[in-house]
């Protein structure tokens, strides 16, 4: 087994803070013209907002919608990461990161899907909610595809380190940080996935 591949947000810090300040610019690019323009409305949510025109119920709908995003992000990889086998996960939040991660290895293209998954099918989710509510929510609607998408910064650039990877690559990803070995065994099925995630002690 050779490592090709080793990214740990824990312990390069320089790396954890440029994904995080890469995070903040893609949202504030995809919200700018809104605020500017006020084309989803934010402008005159924000004055009927000051003017006690929004009521209690729709204020906490909202904290609650920002809260389910995260966790429904997170919850898709680990959604994924059983499909493709794994036995338990690790999931956790700090004051820079929400992640989920587990123990066992994922060939690249099931790894790639893992990584991708919130990204996608969220924002799919969000596009056509966006086209179905009234414009009095469409700010709103906008605003968490906006966070979903910056919130997916880290994930997308696991992801473009991953597909320069070799084929015969598998992937650990334990949430904060992921490992990449070349695995030259013999190929056999089904049976080489499975002991690819049995073996959690690769060296």
């Amino acid at each position: 087994m050779q490592k090709c591949m080793e990214i740990d947000l824990k312990q390069d810090k320089a790396l954890s803070v440029f994904l995080n300040v890469a995070s903040l610019l893609v949202a504030a690019a995809m919200l700018a013209p809104v605020c500017l323009n006020g084309s989803l409305s934010l402008s005159k949510y924000y004055t009927d907002m000051m003017d006690g025109n929004v009521s209690i119920g729709e204020s906490l709908f909202q904290v609650i919608a920002l809260i389910a995003l995260v966790v429904c992000h997170e919850a898709l990889h680990g959604c994924f990461m059983r499909l493709f086998g794994a036995a338990k996960l690790n999931c956790g939040i700090n004051i820079k990161n929400a992640y989920m991660g587990c123990e066992c290895f994922f060939p690249k293209n099931e790894y790639i899907c893992i990584s991708l998954a919130p990204v996608v099918v969220i924002s799919i989710i969000l596009l056509v909610a966006l086209f179905c509510v009234t414009q009095k929510w469409a700010w709103f609607v906008y605003l968490l595809l906006s966070l979903n998408i910056s919130g997916a910064t880290g994930d997308i650039y696991v992801f473009r380190k991953v597909c320069c990877l070799p084929a015969r690559a598998i992937i650990k990803d334990t949430g904060l940080k992921a490992t990449a070995y070349i695995d030259n065994r013999p190929k056999n099925g089904s049976d080489f996935n499975h002991r690819i995630k049995s073996n959690t002690d690769i060296s």
